[in-house]
């Protein structure tokens, strides 16, 4: 069976194509603080077989984190934490990737202490909050960190870099014609998205980078694989080991 074949993602090889998609465990201390059930929690799914192990999301920014316990990614002090995880992953003889992301409208008001910030100004469907439009040098202060985040995971010994491009995350929401509005520069569906892969590429060094999309929304005017021709196209180009189709 094809899924027991060993397959290469740039310079990793997997032992298998079993593959652990980022979840929310809940499992950290507040502020994002690995614990011993944390680590545990994958250490078990890798004595199972997996041979990839994506870890639940960092939050490259400050203002980006989707709940209290979520990992974090957005101070040099978080990398200790995070070789928490990939060193249990590793003991175990399988793969580590930590999983980039910044939730824009999703954000929490309380784990943020502030209004959640979005290419438009919206309503998250999810949580009924109003996100406020970000500025020009927010955006641009948000791409640096994107940077960031993947030299701090090669810094915590991540095997791969996975960036959250869908799933109605900040990537998405500057893409989906949907959700950005803006008149300005911004208001470019491929300007984000495409810079921050440059900073993320050129960041990660030699570590191979992956991209999660959404295969398709479901809602009216959302993302599907027709309006992400050139999405796709532009992950391609910029040469990402591998697309991770998440519904």
């Amino acid at each position: 069976m094809k899924c027991q074949e060993s397959i290469s993602l740039g310079p990793v090889e997997l032992k298998n194509r079993f593959v652990l998609a980022p979840m929310k465990t809940a499992l950290n201390n507040p502020g994002g603080c690995v614990t011993f059930e944390s680590e545990s929690f994958y250490r078990r799914l890798t004595q199972g077989g997996t041979a990839l192990l994506i870890l639940e999301p960092a939050s490259v920014s400050i203002e980006g984190v989707e709940h209290h316990k979520q990992l974090r990614i957005h101070d040099d002090n978080h990398i200790k934490e995070l070789k928490k995880l990939v060193h249990a992953i590793h003991e175990e003889g399988a793969a580590a990737a930590i999983h980039l992301n910044h939730a824009g409208r999703a954000a929490n008001p309380k784990a943020i202490s502030s209004a959640p910030l979005a290419p438009s100004a919206m309503t998250c469907p999810a949580t009924g909050i109003e996100a406020m439009e970000l500025s020009s040098a927010q955006i641009v202060r948000i791409i640096d960190d994107f940077g960031l985040a993947a030299e701090r995971a090669a810094a915590a010994g991540a095997d791969l870099i996975e960036l959250q491009a869908g799933h109605g995350y900040l990537l998405s929401q500057f893409y989906s014609k949907r959700t950005n509005k803006r008149d300005d520069q911004w208001g470019n569906s491929n300007k984000f998205v495409n810079e921050v892969l440059d900073s993320v590429m050129n960041a990660a060094g030699p570590v191979p980078v992956i991209v999660r999309v959404s295969g398709k929304e479901f809602v009216e005017e959302g993302l599907d694989p027709e309006n992400q021709r050139e999405l796709f196209a532009l992950l391609e180009q910029q040469g990402v080991s591998a697309l991770h189709v998440g519904f």
